[in-house]
C-alpha cells in the first residue's frame, strides 16, 4: 500500500519542454494537443514528487515515533495515496456529461432517469440497468489500522502526543473514544478540537519538518471565520493559482454560441424553455424526477437550477413516462450530432485548463525543482 521513497528528478524531456511547448505543430489544433500533452505530464509530475514527498515525511516519522518506543501506529494517518495520473489537464470530465444521454444506449434507457422509480426498483430493472450501465470504481483498499485501535485509548492518545505535540494532539480527540474512533449518530464538531487541528506542530512532525523544510512559518487567516495555519511545504503552484478562477467563465464564453444553437434545436423538435445552468449542464434531473418520485421525495431537495414544465400531456403510466424519457434523450442525441455540441464543449473546456496551466508552467517547474531538493533532504535524513 504505501510507496517506496524514491528520489524523483525532473526529466529531460520535461525540461526541454519548458517555455516552449507552445512551439509544437503547426497549426493551432496540433499546437493546443501538444500543449495539453506536455501541460498534463508536467501536473503528473508535480502530483508524484507530492506523493513521494508524503511518502518520504512519513517514514521520517514512523522513524521517530519507533526510535520513542511506538511500534503500533495509525496507519490511515501515515499512508499514502496514489498520485492521480492525467491524460489531459482538463481530466477528462466535461460540464456537459453529466446532462447528455450515452448516445450508443440512448434509444435503450433513454438518461436512465427511470431507474429511480419504484417501479424499476421493485421489477429488478434498476439493478439491470446499474449493473449495465453504471459507472463504477475501484476503492482502493484501506490501510490495516487494526493494531492501533486495538490499544488502550490512553496509549493511541500518548501516540498523536508524540506525533504532533500536546497541544495539536487535541484535535484528534475524536480518535481517542473507546471504540478506535467509530461514532454512531450525529457527528458533532467541537471547535476547540477543531482549532488544535491548526496549532503549531510539535513531536516528531515538528522535527521532521525542521530536518527537511526548516522552520514552519504561521500564516495568518484572513477574515474571523478562517484558521491561522502552518505552513512548512511550499504549496504545488497547481492548487494555489488564481488561474483556475478564470476556467469556468472562459468556458461559458466559448460556449455561449454552441448552448444558444443546441437549445435551438431542441425547441424546434417541440422541447422549448431548456437553459444551461452557470455550471455548464441542463436540467435533466429536475425535469424528469417529478415523473417518477413522489412529491414527498423531492421536497427540500431543490438544486437552484430551473427546467422547462413538462408538457401538459405528459403520460400518467410508467412505461408511457418511460417511453417519453427515451424520446427525449434520442433529441438530445440528434440535436448533439446536428449542431456538434459535444465536440465543442470538449475543446473549450480543454482550452480553458491549457490556458490556466499554461499561466502556472514556469512556477510549476520553479516548485519541481526545489521540491526535488527537499526530496534529497529527506533522503539523506531517512539514510541516517
Amino acid at each position: 500500500m504505501r510507496q517506496p521513497f524514491r528520489t524523483v528528478v525532473i526529466g529531460a524531456g520535461l525540461l526541454l519542454a519548458g517555455g516552449c511547448t507552445a512551439a509544437a505543430g503547426d497549426g493551432d489544433e496540433a499546437r493546443d494537443e501538444s500543449l495539453d500533452v506536455s501541460l498534463a505530464e508536467l501536473v503528473n509530475e508535480s502530483a508524484r514528487i507530492e506523493s513521494d514527498l508524503d511518502a518520504a515525511e512519513n517514514r521520517i516519522i514512523r522513524a521517530c515515533l519507533e526510535s520513542e518506543g511506538f511500534t503500533a501506529h495509525d496507519e490511515e494517518e501515515l499512508a499514502t495515496p496514489e498520485p492521480v495520473e492525467l491524460d489531459s489537464v482538463s481530466g477528462g470530465h466535461y460540464p456537459h456529461e453529466a446532462s447528455f444521454p450515452d448516445p450508443a444506449a440512448a434509444a435503450e434507457v433513454g438518461f436512465g432517469m427511470w431507474a429511480q422509480s419504484e417501479e424499476a426498483l421493485e421489477s429488478g430493472e434498476a439493478e439491470a440497468y446499474e449493473q449495465d450501465h453504471g459507472e463504477w470504481v475501484d476503492e482502493p483498499e484501506p490501510a490495516d489500522n487494526s493494531a492501533f485501535t486495538a490499544l488502550p485509548e490512553a496509549e493511541r492518545r500518548a501516540w498523536y502526543v508524540a506525533y504532533v505535540g500536546e497541544e495539536k494532539a487535541l484535535g484528534f480527540e475524536w480518535k481517542f473514544t473507546s471504540d478506535g474512533g467509530v461514532q454512531e449518530g450525529p457527528v458533532t464538531v467541537d471547535r476547540d478540537a477543531m482549532d488544535a487541528r491548526f496549532a503549531a506542530p510539535g513531536g516528531c512532525e515538528l522535527q521532521m519538518i525542521e530536518a527537511v523544510y526548516g522552520e514552519p512559518r504561521l500564516v495568518e487567516a484572513d477574515g474571523e471565520d478562517g484558521f491561522d495555519r502552518w505552513e512548512y511545504r511550499p504549496a504545488n503552484p497547481v492548487h494555489e493559482s488564481d488561474a483556475w478562477k478564470g476556467v469556468d467563465l472562459a468556458y461559458a464564453d466559448a460556449m455561449a454560441g454552441a448552448q444558444a444553437a443546441f437549445t435551438g434545436c431542441l425547441a424546434e423538435r417541440g422541447l422549448p424553455g431548456w437553459e444551461f445552468t452557470e455550471a455548464g449542464g441542463l436540467p435533466v434531473w429536475e425535469y424528469f424526477a417529478p415523473l417518477y418520485l413522489d412529491e414527498s421525495i423531492l421536497q427540500g431537495s431543490d438544486t437552484g437550477a430551473e427546467a422547462p414544465p413538462l408538457p401538459d400531456d405528459v403520460p400518467d403510466d410508467y412505461e408511457d413516462r418511460k417511453a417519453y424519457e427515451i424520446g427525449v434523450a434520442v433529441d438530445f442525441v440528434e440535436c448533439d450530432a446536428e449542431t456538434g455540441f459535444t465536440e465543442e464543449s470538449v475543446r473549450a473546456y480543454d482550452q480553458a485548463h491549457v490556458d490556466a496551466y499554461t499561466a502556472v508552467e514556469d512556477d510549476l517547474y520553479a516548485w519541481q525543482s526545489a521540491m526535488n531538493d527537499a526530496l534529497v533532504r529527506a533522503q539523506e535524513v531517512i539514510g541516517g
